[in-house]
Order: C-alpha cells, then structure tokens, then sequence
C-alpha cells in the first residue's frame, strides 16, 4: 500500500488459525477458514460462522452472497463469490 489503510482490514482477521487440512484454494483451521473458492462450509460439531468476503483489492464486500444453511442438524456458511474474491469465516463459539 501507498498509505497505510484505513479500518479494519482482511489482515486483521486471517489470526489466529490452527491448520487442520490444506486444499487448493482454502486453509481450514479450528478458529477460521480462509478460502477463494465458492461452497458450503463450516466445522464438525456445526458451530455458527461469521463470513467477511473481500474483493480482489482487498476491499470488503458490503453484501456478499452469503446465507447461513442447516444442514443435517448443522450449521453451514454458503458461500458463493467471484473468482477474484475470498472469504474469511471465522467460527463462533457456542
């Protein structure tokens, strides 16, 4: 950046992350995944999820394409974006 930026930005929430499992396109970690990938996601035990999506600038989207979904008794962020995009979902704890 030219400047330093302005409010939150997506570098704020990619920490903490423990990595479970590493696949193209995405990091699925006990506190957070972080993905350019369009999908259902979300954790065994079916915790809730909070979705940030981020253009390809970096800038965060005012209305991503995001809804919350239960699935088989449990909770599931469905995520659909652009390819130049990407989401952070971080777990919410019960």
């Amino acid at each position: 950046w030219s400047e330093e930026p302005k409010g939150q930005t997506f570098l704020h929430l990619l920490h903490p992350i423990t990595p479970i499992e590493i696949r193209e396109g995405m990091v699925i970690g006990e506190e957070r995944i972080l993905t350019n990938r369009s999908g259902r996601y979300g954790w065994p035990d079916g915790a809730t999820v909070e979705v940030h999506v981020f253009d390809g600038a970096g800038n965060r989207v005012t209305n991503p394409q995001v809804k919350q979904v239960r699935e088989r008794g449990r909770w599931r962020a469905e995520v659909r974006m652009p390819s130049d995009h990407f989401a952070i979902l971080i777990r919410k704890r019960s």
